[in-house]
């Protein structure tokens, strides 16, 4: 069950007939909420505070139920650079910001925090939001409903420990993961900008052109704190 069967149920429980209703309710768009309950559309954090009011209950049980969740550091990454190390290194800047989450145990890999810097994925993410990156294998993401990723797109080489070099020369994009006759793509929401081809990185061959998924966006956070630097 994820937030939305929770909202579906909680509507039946308090008489709210339709999705419009609910909507009114909450000061919401309902074709925006339809299509959020539908899958096609994702709610941003203050939207679903406003959906979770109007339900009488709170944006931590909509988004989680009563699943046991854990309050856990990430660390906030700045560059490209700080990134790939994190990745293959599990090396933090020095010193390093950490950022406090809470969600749920199912995070079995590292997470860390990076600040949306371009205005791409508008209204989805905004610029300045803080959003929470989990590294993942691709074979772990589900494809069957909106799911935004960070893509690493530019061009290097691997060493033999199969460590990325050029590191300057890499990019990362916030997209939407889709995937079209069975070929993968990173999509953006503003139209204006462009679709980017899924393009591992192979072999050793020097100078290689690669877009690949670095993680899967699981939060977006737009109020927080700064944790003490470590």
């Amino acid at each position: 069950m994820d937030w939305r069967d929770r909202v579906i149920d909680l509507m039946q429980k308090k008489g709210i007939k339709t999705r419009v209703d609910l909507g009114n309710r909450a000061g919401i768009s309902g074709g925006s909420l339809n299509m959020a309950l539908n899958g096609t559309h994702e709610l941003k954090l203050t939207t679903m505070e406003k959906l979770a009011t109007a339900l009488g209950t709170t944006t931590r049980w909509l988004l989680y139920g009563d699943e046991m969740v854990e309050a856990r550091q990430v660390p906030y990454l700045e560059t490209g650079k700080e990134v790939l190390q994190f990745m293959t290194a599990e090396i933090c800047p020095e010193p390093c910001r950490y950022i406090q989450i809470v969600h749920d145990l199912n995070i079995t890999n590292r997470a860390f925090a990076w600040r949306s810097r371009n205005n791409d994925m508008e209204p989805v993410f905004e610029v300045g939001d803080v959003l929470i990156i989990d590294l993942c294998k691709q074979d772990n993401i589900q494809i069957n409903r909106p799911t935004y990723v960070m893509v690493a797109e530019g061009r290097g080489r691997l060493d033999n420990q199969n460590v990325l070099r050029h590191e300057d020369n890499i990019v990362f994009y916030i997209r939407k993961l889709t995937d079209s006759a069975g070929r993968l793509h990173f999509e953006p929401v503003d139209k204006r900008y462009p679709v980017i081809p899924h393009k591992p990185l192979k072999g050793n061959e020097n100078d290689e052109p690669f877009s690949f998924i670095t993680g899967i966006v699981i939060q977006r956070i737009t109020t927080y704190m700064y944790e003490h630097d470590h």
